[in-house]
């Protein structure tokens, strides 16, 4: 804590013992704290979903479930046709990106509420197992997006006889 003192008779501001004036900057401190947030959202949810940086406009949302036998991935993409959305699965990533184009008119009119989004959009995803990439099948109906991942034969749970002695 900073503080005034007085010595023969004149006043100087006081620093606190080995404390030295520095700028302050509010962006390190910022990348410090995300780079601790994504630390600790790898360590509880995995390695996983990053949205591509500076990315604006629309980010769909997500569902991603797995049962005993595959991965089921569902995208939201009301409004968007099939020739703006991409898809790629290469190991056990998925990687879906694409673009939904505006509905508002360019010019001549006067938007007053804009809250459908639009822009380009990159998503991945890790799984945390590899999957069949010649077996994925994806279907684009309604404006969902469903992928089915099947996982690799080894990355399947398998009952193990437990043989007791005795």
């Amino acid at each position: 804590m900073l503080g005034l003192s007085r010595r023969n008779g004149e006043t100087s501001l006081a620093r606190p013992y080995g404390s030295s004036l520095t700028r302050w900057d509010p962006w390190a401190d910022f990348n410090r704290i995300r780079a601790e947030m994504d630390t600790l959202f790898d360590r509880f949810f995995g390695p996983g979903a990053r949205y591509s940086e500076g990315a604006p406009g629309f980010t769909p949302a997500v569902d991603l479930y797995e049962t005993k036998d595959e991965f089921v991935f569902n995208a939201y993409l009301p409004g968007m046709s099939r020739e703006d959305i991409h898809l790629e699965v290469i190991g056990s990533t998925l990687h879906l990106w694409g673009e939904r184009k505006s509905t508002l008119p360019e010019r001549d009119a006067v938007i007053h509420i804009a809250q459908s989004g639009q822009g380009s959009f990159d998503f991945r995803y890790t799984l945390p197992v590899e999957v069949q990439t010649d077996a994925v099948k994806a279907t684009y109906r309604n404006g969902v997006m469903e992928v089915r991942l099947p996982k690799a034969e080894w990355a399947k749970p398998r009952p193990v006889e437990v043989q007791i002695e005795g």
